[in-house]
């Protein structure tokens, strides 16, 4: 065995010198060569770790072995574990090269532990082990490294240029049984930032690395990959697994991240306040090849844990796996600023796709997904399943500009509860260009707020990106989308079918662009109806100011009352914008109600905003006779300029009245009533009117101002004018000469509808609306 004293000689020189220096150590640091490839015996493996460990103090193992060409040290039997500090430096051997940027190490020293349990098996601290093939480690094991290539028990250590389950070139697999590298201990470094600290980690049977320590940290290596970084060898279960706490993969300095692709799973951290960040999972090491890890590219069962962070350094790209990340069971799970199914770029996608960008399941609480990337997912963008998750600022189904469809089937879906998703102060999610859906809220979810996001439009919310069919299908009840506060609304336009699908109960929407671009007076319509009602007690709009919805250029209905009871549309601009000015009608009616009974469209209170509902394509309401639609009130809306009538029921243009309203259909066709003179004198209008319906029953009798009639020769309902309730008599008559509240001017024309009172209340109960009946100029 060839040693270097260090202390020593440099005492000699001392003395030749005639300097005086201190006394040496009593254990003096020794460089022990190795220069056979020996099992046993004189300058073997064996040996050099036999004395280091028996000359306290820091050490190092040099090689020279004669002969050219790789060393294969073939070991019968396992090495002692390491119990001394001391450097075993691999690359010493001639021949050897560190890798440098674009060329791969060429490694001499080969530790075969095909016969043996286990390759390396470090149990001190201050240690580097660094430029070895350490492979095949597959004999019987009787103790804690088992069958791995490297075991690293003590703190402090570095593992560094080496091969671990490949061969010297780093291409071919010479997997280990276990794992690569199994980790204990604390505050360890596997790799570095620099192209010479680089492990090559793959091919082995568990995991590339293991971790069960805190505080190490994994920089620069790949793991799953050949040398090279573009070709696959795999580690079958996991890249990484974490159990321990505070440990990191990646880092923000230049060089710090891994490749992790091409395994079971990247990175598996069932431990806490673990940070991976900076590096490619599942891509090549250029960021723009697929190779993919099987299951998840990052899998989360502890708590605490962050999955990149909020400076573009703290990125990772994640492509190329089933499941970009997937967390189960944890708590404040933190995946932030990440490219999850796109290249390194963010302007592509990989054409595998994967299954789910992101997936949080029930058991997990309190996710915050902020500022990522999530495309091209064969699935959802994002699953969430977890409840009290907070999911802003992310592109989902976009290029990393939020300009170009890269759409995964599904933008989000949401089975939990309780979740935020998007918020004011431009934290509003673009969930634009999936292939059907932009928003799912599956059955069973509740609680969830989707605030201020844009939905089927661009960045910027002025130009379309819309998703193949609804922008939101609500299929849960008890969720809030958009709200009065200000940014709460969201955008929702562009889509291929309805903007919003209620098909579910007790919902509110509220504040929302639907069918209009972000500027609220410009068209950006949705293909089918701008909201429709498949359910029971939703609210479109509310009483607050700021919650009613601007609802306008969408290929079908502003609203469509397709099935359900109970529902609110209140303040609404349905055909126009918040002012009332801008035409922006909607194909269809305003509103239609198709087999809903018992909603309400407006409100009798004179302190919350009507719907202005104005400009559509055909009526301002429509209700027709399907399934014996019934008791549907529209009441004190503002109901103008739209193309067909104000109000038709069935349609088929003005129903005539008919004796005591014996008939039947829509809003059993309730009797209009008749105004026989309108006349204003000084401040006070004064309507002369008549109403025919059913007997000794009680009416609601609203009172309108309309510039104009329509073709008809009926109105419809510009200003409001009046209320007043009624009862007819025994034959069903009842009439008047009433005073209005508010002043009709002279040259307007007057209007008038009836609505069946079925309990007076408090609080007073409506059943079905007429249509508004002939106009009378006001003289």
């Amino acid at each position: 065995m060839r040693r270097t004293i260090t202390a020593i000689a440099l005492a000699a020189l001392a003395l030749t010198l005639g300097v005086v220096v201190p006394a040496a150590p009593a254990f003096a640091a020794v460089t022990y060569t190795v220069l056979n490839t020996g099992d046993t015996g004189q300058d073997s493996l064996r040996d050099a770790i036999d004395q280091a460990n028996n000359n306290p103090g820091p050490d190092e193992i040099h090689f020279d072995i004669s002969g050219g060409g790789a060393q294969v040290i073939n070991l019968v039997t396992d090495l002692p574990p390491i119990t001394d500090p001391v450097k075993i430096k691999g690359y010493t051997q001639p021949g050897a090269a560190q890798a440098v940027v674009g060329t791969p190490a060429s490694l001499r020293i080969v530790i075969n532990a095909s016969n043996v349990a286990y390759g390396l098996d470090l149990q001190t601290n201050d240690s580097v082990i660094a430029g070895l093939v350490v492979r095949s480690a597959a004999g019987v094991a009787t103790g804690g490294c088992y069958n791995d290539g490297i075991c690293v028990t003590g703190n402090n250590n570095v593992i560094s240029s080496n091969y671990v389950g490949v061969g010297y070139l780093g291409l071919e697999p010479f997997g280990n049984d276990g794992d690569g590298i199994q980790i204990e201990g604390n505050e360890n470094i596997v790799g570095g930032t620099d192209p010479e600290d680089r492990n090559v980690i793959a091919a082995n049977n568990h995991d590339g690395i293991d971790i069960d320590g805190a505080m190490n940290v994994v920089q620069g290596n790949l793991i799953g990959t050949d040398a090279t970084g573009t070709a696959c060898l795999g580690n079958v279960e996991a890249g990484i697994s974490i159990y321990g706490n505070g440990n990191q993969v990646g880092g923000t300095v230049t060089g710090a991240g891994n490749v992790i692709s091409c395994n079971g799973s990247g990175v598996l951290a069932e431990g806490d306040n673990n940070t991976v960040e900076s590096n490619r999972i599942g891509t090549d090491a250029t960021g723009f090849a697929d190779l993919g890890n099987v299951v998840a590219g990052v899998w989360i069962r502890g708590d605490d844990n962050r999955v990149g962070g909020t400076a573009d350094v703290q990125s990772n790209v994640i492509s190329g796996n089933s499941t970009g990340v997937t967390v189960l069971g944890s708590a404040t799970t933190l995946v932030q600023g990440n490219l999850i199914g796109t290249d390194k770029s963010g302007m592509a996608t990989f054409a595998a796709g994967g299954d789910t960008g992101i997936a949080v399941d029930q058991d997990s609480t309190d996710s915050v997904i902020s500022g990522n990337v999530i495309a091209g997912m064969n699935g959802d963008g994002i699953d969430l399943e977890g409840s009290a998750g907070t999911v802003q600022s992310n592109k989902i189904g976009t290029d990393k500009n939020g300009a170009v469809a890269l759409g995964n089937d599904v933008g989000m879906r949401i089975s939990g509860d309780d979740n935020l998703i998007g918020g004011a102060a431009d934290l509003g999610n673009v969930i634009s260009g999936n292939v059907f859906d932009g928003i799912v809220v599956d059955s069973l979810a509740a609680g969830n707020d989707i605030h201020g996001n844009l939905i089927g439009s661009k960045a910027g919310g002025l130009n379309p990106l819309g998703n193949g069919r609804y922008g939101l299908w609500m299929r849960s009840g008890g969720n809030a989308l958009g709200g009065h506060a200000d940014g709460e609304g969201n955008v929702i336009a562009a889509n291929g079918s309805d903007g919003i699908y209620l098909d579910s109960d007790d919902n509110t929407v509220e504040g929302n662009l639907i069918g209009v671009k972000a500027n609220g007076t410009a068209p950006l319509g949705n293909a089918g109806s701008g909201v429709r009602i498949n359910g029971d007690t939703n609210r479109v709009g509310g009483v607050d100011p700021g919650a009613g919805n601007v609802i306008g250029d969408n290929g079908a209905y502003g609203v469509d009352l397709y099935t359900g009871s109970d529902n609110q549309i209140v303040a609404n601009a349905i055909g126009t914008d918040a002012s009332g000015v801008e035409t922006l009608g909607n194909a269809g009616s305003g509103v239609r109600v198709l087999y809903a009974t018992t909603n309400v469209i407006g409100s009798t209170d004179l302190n919350v905003t009507p719907n202005t509902i104005a400009f559509n394509g055909r009526d301002g309401v429509t209700v027709n006779s399907a399934g014996g639609t019934s008791a549907n009130a529209i009441v004190r809306n503002v109901i103008v300029d739209n193309n067909g009538l104000g109000l038709d029921l069935n349609p088929n243009g003005v129903t005539a009245n008919d004796a005591m309203d014996a008939d039947s259909g829509a809003n059993d066709l309730q009797n209009y009533p008749v105004v026989s003179s309108a006349s204003t004198v000084g401040a006070t209008t004064t309507v002369t009117w008549s109403l025919n319906s059913l007997a000794s029953s009680t009416f609601r009798l609203e009172f309108f101002a309309v510039n104009a009639c329509d073709g008809s020769g009926h109105g419809q309902g510009r200003t409001f004018l009046d209320q007043q309730l009624v009862t007819t008599d025994a034959a069903g008559n009842a009439n008047g000469a009433t005073p209005t509240a508010v002043t009709a001017g002279v040259g307007q024309h007057v209007v008038m509808t009836a609505t069946h009172v079925s309990v007076v209340g408090p609080p007073l109960v409506l059943d079905g609306t007429s249509e508004f009946s002939a106009c009378v100029l006001v003289i």
